[in-house]
């Protein structure tokens, strides 16, 4: 969500692409629904104890997503990285 005194991530591109600073162009909220069911669902195997490096990498991938909507991502390789981790995971569980 764009702060109200905050820069679009247009604008950020713009000012990006003329050679201006965009580290102090105003921040970003990230707003969580903590009754979304991936949410939830992290929370259960937060409490079942799950490895916790792994449910890192799953809460990265929430961050991730909402930066590349927000067209926000610089760098996609790491978040490239990430999903086929949390892909690996998914499809070889370890018993």
């Amino acid at each position: 969500v764009n702060r109200v005194d905050g820069v679009t991530a247009s604008m950020r591109r713009i000012l990006k692409a003329a050679g201006q600073d965009t580290g102090s162009a105003g921040g970003k909220v990230l707003e969580v629904n903590t009754a979304h069911p991936l949410i939830r669902s992290m929370v259960r195997l937060r409490e079942g104890g799950i490895d916790q490096g792994f449910l890192q990498t799953c809460v990265r991938g929430i961050l991730d997503c909402a930066l590349a909507e927000a067209g926000l991502i610089e760098d996609p390789r790491a978040m490239v990285d990430r999903m086929h981790t949390v892909m690996e995971h998914a499809l070889n569980p370890k018993p």
